[in-house]
């Protein structure tokens, strides 16, 4: 019986050891080795640099850190500091491998993965404005030695560049059949450096509107792409040159795709006071008021008055 009793013993213990040294997480994988934890650098027009941002020059800035990392069939919470380092309080291990097939992706969503993009309204909000900046890495190879994942930008990025120099005002696009945005708004607000994020898309020659606040109404500025359709492409800045001038009124040109973090100083010069009349809140006093308060017809050229109208285009928009 004494016999027996240790024989019994000693395989419990046996059992006991075996499991505190294969114990399996919550989520499922054997934690064995090495937890895995990597960098992760973002691509910009298909080259691999050094920073590692969203839209600004590093992860510092976040609200909301956490990145979904799926291996398998297993997702999982990571959490990215500001240098791009990703960890986990219930990480994915090693275990025997030293190449592990990733899937991950940025905002988080709870985990879920989104197979369309959708961006903020208000990006003026910069923590909007960074959120909107969907970012993911599709059966990324992860090396065991070097780990570190690269992630693609999912949205396009559009910059409007204001001469002789940008306006100091809160702008916004607005097209009927704008798509992949919250709420399925038709109309998005751009971040204070004139730029804002959107879900690759055509927008048709001559049905987008570029709108600016003036004492509390959004005023017509002009027609965005007048003579020609322009493809929005995932991971490239699209710049549209604004050009005001006090006689002719405001002209806007699609000057075509540039590197994701692109800049590019102003021309030196004043800009016009952007301020609409006294009288008729219009760009030129010296022109006939209009009295009806009725939005100018913008021309196909992208050129016109800008008039506007509280009742038809209130601060809401459409």
């Amino acid at each position: 019986m004494e016999n027996k009793r240790r024989t019994w013993i000693c395989a419990m213990l046996a059992v006991s050891f075996l499991l505190g040294a294969c114990e399996k997480d919550e989520n499922g994988g054997e934690q064995n080795g090495d937890a895995v934890v990597f960098s992760g650098v973002i691509q910009k027009n298909q080259e691999v640099t050094a920073s590692r941002i969203l839209t600004s020059s590093s992860w510092a800035g976040l609200t909301d850190n956490r990145v979904a990392v799926r291996i398998g069939d297993v997702v999982k919470e990571y959490k990215v500091d500001e240098e791009g380092m990703m960890t986990s309080e219930q990480p994915f291990y090693w275990e025997n491998a030293t190449e592990l097939t990733v899937d991950a992706w940025y905002p988080y969503n709870d985990g879920a993965y989104s197979e369309t993009v959708v961006v903020k309204s208000d990006q003026s909000d910069n923590n909007n404005f960074i959120a909107s900046d969907c970012v993911e890495t599709m059966q990324g190879k992860l090396q065991k030695e070097t780990p570190q994942l690269v992630f693609a930008h999912r949205t396009a990025k559009l910059v409007f560049k204001f001469y002789p120099t940008e306006t100091g005002y809160t702008n916004k696009i607005v097209y009927d059949g704008l798509t992949g945005v919250e709420n399925d708004a038709k109309e998005v607000i751009f971040n204070p450096s004139n730029e804002v994020l959107l879900a690759p898309q055509t927008l048709p020659a001559g049905k987008a509107v570029l709108r600016v606040l003036m004492n509390g109404h959004w005023i017509n500025f002009g027609i965005v792409s007048p003579d020609q359709d322009v493809e929005l492409k995932a991971g490239v800045s699209h710049i549209f040159k604004v050009e005001v001038d006090k006689i002719e009124g405001v002209s806007i040109t699609y000057q075509g795709d540039a590197a994701w973090d692109y800049t590019e100083v102003s021309l030196p010069g004043d800009s016009p006071e952007l301020t609409p009349g006294d009288v008729d809140g219009e760009w030129n006093k010296d022109k006939e008021s209009n009295l009806e308060g009725e939005s100018t017809e913008l021309t196909s050229d992208g050129k016109g008055e800008v008039g506007w109208d509280e009742e038809e285009f209130p601060l809401q928009g459409y």
